[in-house]
C-alpha cells in the first residue's frame, strides 16, 4: 500500500469552499460539505450516491455538531481508514474505470498511485500509462462487450501531457463544464505530483473565494477548469489494441 495520505491543508481549503458557498447560497454547512467537497469519499465511504443517511457521514457531520473542526474531523477519520486498511489494496496502476451497465458507458478515473519519484504524467512515465490504458481496454472488450461509449472528466484534461494519452476524437471532444466537486476531478489540482499541497496554486484559490460574492463566481475560483469528454469505445479499441496488433505484425 501507498503510504501517501492527502495533508491536513487539502481538507481545509475545501471547508473554506463550503463555508463560503453556505454563505453565499444559504444552504446548510452539512449539505455544502456534502455537495461541494470531496469529504464523502475521502473518508472511506465506498459509493457515489453522496446520501446524507450514510453512518459514516453521519459520524462526520454529528462531530461537526458538537464542536468540532469540520477538516480536521474528516482528516482524523481519513486517517483512520486509511490506516485500518481503505482502500484494501494500493493501485497498481493510475488509471481505473467503472462499468455504467445503465448506460453502455465505461467512466476513467485517474489517481497518481505515488509509485514513482517522478510525475505519473512525465515523460518516462508516458508507455506506463499507455500499458495501463491498453490493459484496460483489454479487459473492458472482454468482461463488458456491450460497452458503447468512454467518458471522461477531470482538470487533468487541462495538460497536454494527459491529453496525449489517449484517441484525437476524444480530445477533439473537450468542453469545459461546471466542475464535479465530489472527487478529486477537481480538488486534484490542489496536489502536487508527489502528494503535498500545491501552496501557490491553494492560495490563488483561497483569494478568489474570498473575494467571491456570487455563487459564479465563486465556482470560478478554481485555477484549472472541469473538463468532459466522451467517444465511441470503437475509438480506444482502435488506438490501443489495434496498434498493439499492428506493431507486434511488423
Amino acid at each position: 500500500m501507498s503510504t501517501h495520505h492527502y495533508p491536513l491543508a487539502y481538507f481545509q481549503i475545501q471547508h473554506t469552499f463550503a463555508q463560503k458557498m453556505s454563505d453565499i447560497t444559504g444552504m446548510s454547512i452539512d449539505e455544502a460539505l456534502l455537495k461541494y467537497t470531496a469529504y464523502y469519499k475521502r473518508i472511506g465511504i465506498d459509493d457515489w450516491q453522496h446520501n446524507p443517511s450514510h453512518p459514516r457521514w453521519q459520524k462526520l457531520i454529528s462531530g461537526i455538531h458538537s464542536g468540532q473542526n469540520p477538516a480536521q474531523l474528516a482528516f482524523s477519520i481519513y486517517k483512520t481508514q486509511f490506516f485500518t486498511g481503505y482502500p484494501p489494496t494500493a493501485p497498481s496502476g493510475c488509471f481505473s474505470y467503472d462499468y455504467e451497465k445503465d448506460n453502455y458507458s465505461v467512466a476513467l478515473h485517474f489517481q497518481n498511485n505515488f509509485a514513482s519519484k517522478t510525475s505519473p504524467l512525465s515523460e518516462e512515465n508516458f508507455p506506463s500509462r499507455i500499458q495501463e490504458l491498453t490493459n484496460i481496454f483489454k479487459e473492458i472488450k472482454h468482461k463488458f462487450p456491450t460497452a458503447q461509449v468512454v467518458k471522461g472528466g477531470s482538470w487533468l484534461y487541462a495538460y497536454n501531457s494527459y491529453r496525449q494519452l489517449f484517441p484525437q476524437e476524444f480530445i477533439t471532444n473537450l468542453g469545459e463544464s461546471p466542475g464535479e466537486f465530489n472527487g478529486n476531478g477537481l480538488w486534484g489540482q490542489f496536489i502536487t505530483s508527489s502528494g503535498a499541497l500545491n501552496e501557490k496554486r491553494a492560495w490563488q484559490f483561497l483569494e478568489s473565494v474570498n473575494k467571491a460574492t456570487t455563487k459564479a463566481e465563486l465556482i470560478d475560483a478554481f485555477p484549472l477548469k472541469f473538463y468532459k469528454t466522451q467517444a465511441p469505445i470503437t475509438v480506444f479499441y482502435k488506438h490501443y489494441l489495434d496498434e498493439i496488433r499492428t506493431t507486434n505484425n511488423d
